[in-house]
Protein backbone atom coordinates (compact mmCIF):
# COMPACT_ATOMS: atom_id res chain seq x y z
CA UNK A 1 0.00 0.00 0.00
CA UNK A 2 1.28 3.42 -1.23
CA UNK A 3 1.45 5.87 1.70
CA UNK A 4 2.45 9.79 1.05
CA UNK A 5 4.34 11.72 3.71
CA UNK A 6 4.75 15.16 3.71
CA UNK A 7 8.01 16.89 5.40
CA UNK A 8 7.12 20.32 7.67
CA UNK A 9 9.54 22.66 8.85
CA UNK A 10 8.05 25.02 11.52
CA UNK A 11 4.40 23.75 10.46
CA UNK A 12 4.57 24.77 6.51
CA UNK A 13 4.79 21.47 4.26
CA UNK A 14 8.53 21.83 2.50
CA UNK A 15 8.71 18.42 0.57
CA UNK A 16 5.73 15.99 -0.46
CA UNK A 17 6.62 12.22 -1.35
CA UNK A 18 5.49 8.76 -1.14
CA UNK A 19 5.81 4.83 -1.69
CA UNK A 20 4.75 1.61 -0.59
CA UNK A 21 7.54 1.17 2.72
CA UNK A 22 6.45 -2.39 3.04
CA UNK A 23 7.98 -3.12 -0.59
CA UNK A 24 11.73 -2.66 -0.59
CA UNK A 25 11.72 -2.13 -4.27
CA UNK A 26 9.26 0.16 -4.25
CA UNK A 27 10.41 3.54 -5.69
CA UNK A 28 10.10 6.37 -3.52
CA UNK A 29 8.12 9.17 -5.71
CA UNK A 30 8.65 13.22 -4.86
CA UNK A 31 4.63 14.82 -5.36
CA UNK A 32 4.17 18.31 -6.38
CA UNK A 33 1.51 20.99 -5.71
CA UNK A 34 -0.94 18.97 -8.00
CA UNK A 35 -0.48 15.74 -6.66
CA UNK A 36 1.56 14.10 -9.62
CA UNK A 37 4.16 11.81 -8.50
CA UNK A 38 7.75 12.18 -9.67
CA UNK A 39 9.95 9.11 -9.68
CA UNK A 40 13.37 9.38 -8.04
CA UNK A 41 16.71 7.45 -8.27
CA UNK A 42 15.45 5.85 -4.68
CA UNK A 43 13.59 2.92 -3.49
CA UNK A 44 12.67 1.71 -0.18
CA UNK A 45 15.04 -0.32 0.51
CA UNK A 46 17.78 2.58 -0.02
CA UNK A 47 16.41 4.21 2.75
CA UNK A 48 15.76 0.86 4.92
CA UNK A 49 11.68 0.90 5.14
CA UNK A 50 12.33 4.71 6.80
CA UNK A 51 10.17 7.71 6.14
CA UNK A 52 12.77 9.78 7.62
CA UNK A 53 15.58 8.41 6.14
CA UNK A 54 13.81 8.89 3.03
CA UNK A 55 13.23 12.55 3.59
CA UNK A 56 16.71 13.07 4.74
CA UNK A 57 17.74 10.99 1.45
CA UNK A 58 15.82 13.09 -0.88
CA UNK A 59 16.76 16.72 0.68
CA UNK A 60 20.48 15.67 0.14
CA UNK A 61 19.94 14.38 -3.11
CA UNK A 62 18.07 17.83 -3.70
CA UNK A 63 21.30 19.78 -2.69
CA UNK A 64 23.60 17.69 -4.24
CA UNK A 65 22.05 18.17 -7.63
CA UNK A 66 22.15 21.72 -6.92
CA UNK A 67 17.89 22.13 -6.68
CA UNK A 68 16.42 23.89 -3.73
CA UNK A 69 16.91 21.40 -0.56
CA UNK A 70 13.92 21.10 1.27
CA UNK A 71 15.63 22.76 4.20
CA UNK A 72 19.01 23.80 5.50
CA UNK A 73 21.52 23.98 7.81
CA UNK A 74 19.64 24.09 11.37
CA UNK A 75 16.31 23.67 10.41
CA UNK A 76 14.64 20.38 11.87
CA UNK A 77 12.04 18.70 9.58
CA UNK A 78 8.99 16.67 11.02
CA UNK A 79 8.00 13.91 8.64
CA UNK A 80 4.19 13.06 9.43
CA UNK A 81 1.88 10.34 7.12
CA UNK A 82 -0.62 12.47 5.26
Amino acid sequence: MTTTYQVLVNGIERLRFRADFTQASSPICTVDQLGRPFVTVFQVADAKHRPHTAAEMLNNWFRSQDLSDAWGEGETPVVAEV
